[in-house]
């Protein structure tokens, strides 16, 4: 759960924040957000990672030819063995909406921990 702060628009993310989950297999990402109890993967394909030592930056960025481009950044590092704290971001540019307009451009952030969940068993043997 991600604590949230927005500015210049309220309505980006849930004002009580949002559950997300982020799969890592090596150099592949993948960022997925909670929604009516469903996790939604955001932006397939457009993840990246940067790791050094306990740190690692993920961020991804995908757009839709002159209407929007849209970033989301985690930066994370290793509270332990289970536990990375985050700090999220996510900016949007509406560049079809006019300026003036309250959803032209808008950017939250918020920051939390994500803990590792063991897949469950899909092989059907048992220990």
């Amino acid at each position: 759960m991600f604590d949230k702060e927005a500015f210049l628009a309220t309505s980006s993310t849930p004002a009580d924040g949002t559950l997300m989950r982020i799969e890592i297999h090596g150099p592949v990402v993948r960022v997925f957000y909670q929604e009516d109890n469903n996790f939604i993967e955001s932006m397939p394909g457009s993840f990246h990672i940067d790791p050094v030592l306990s740190n690692a930056a993920i961020f991804g960025t995908h757009y839709a030819v002159d209407s929007w481009v849209e970033t989301w950044t985690f930066a994370v590092t290793q509270k332990d063995d289970h536990t990375l704290m985050v700090e999220f971001s996510r900016i949007v540019n509406n560049i079809g909406t006019p300026p003036d307009q309250p959803e032209s451009k808008f950017a939250t952030r918020g920051w939390g921990e994500l803990k590792r969940v063991t897949p469950p068993d899909v092989s059907g043997s048992t220990p």
